[in-house]
């Protein structure tokens, strides 16, 4: 009868793993659909003097906004984010880049067009080849506009290009109609 309490308890836990397994398998992002949006709270045991909220969404294997230690680099977002999709086409963005107070970042996945929308060029994620195809920027500025978010964050809105040295007035009305954020 012993032997028979041992098989059952064995049968019970093997059960319960199984269980585990499959939901776990279950709650895997399989899909290009972003799922709704979660609130993930990142509070270490450490006390800090200044948190930031960052909105992390796309190839990420959990978008959602994130309440991050300000100094945060988009590396270490997205580690905490549970790390890329296998999806992901990280060529385009810089990981390196430190994340800013109330900002989005997209993580886009590959095949996707990520420098341009509805034709135009974007200001906060082209590379220098594709800012260099501006009417009016040559690869200095395009140089500057890089370093320029990289050190601000992601342009939130087009006039904001005016705050690059080097760019004024006249060449942010050039560029206008051919740019977005």
């Amino acid at each position: 009868m012993k032997i028979d309490r041992k098989v059952k308890a064995v049968l019970i836990a093997a059960g319960a793993l199984l269980m585990v397994a499959i939901s776990l398998t279950a709650n895997r992002i399989t899909s290009h659909e972003i799922p709704e949006t979660l609130f993930v709270d990142v509070i270490s045991d450490v006390e800090h003097d200044a948190w930031i909220v960052v909105d992390l969404k796309g190839a990420v294997r959990m978008p959602g906004v994130y309440r991050v230690e300000e100094g945060t680099r988009l590396h270490a977002l997205i580690e905490r984010a549970g790390g890329l999709r296998a999806d992901a086409c990280v060529e385009s963005i810089n990981l390196a880049v430190v994340v800013h107070d109330q900002s989005m970042v997209r993580v886009p996945f590959c095949g996707e067009n990520t420098a341009e929308e509805n034709g135009k060029v974007s200001l906060s994620t082209a590379s220098k080849e594709q800012l260099t195809s501006l009417p009016s920027i040559g690869p200095a500025t395009a140089e500057r506009i890089i370093e320029y978010r990289e050190t601000h964050g992601p342009f939130k809105d087009i006039d904001d290009i005016v705050n690059v040295s080097g760019i004024g007035e006249s060449t942010l009305e050039t560029i206008r109609p051919y740019v977005v954020p």
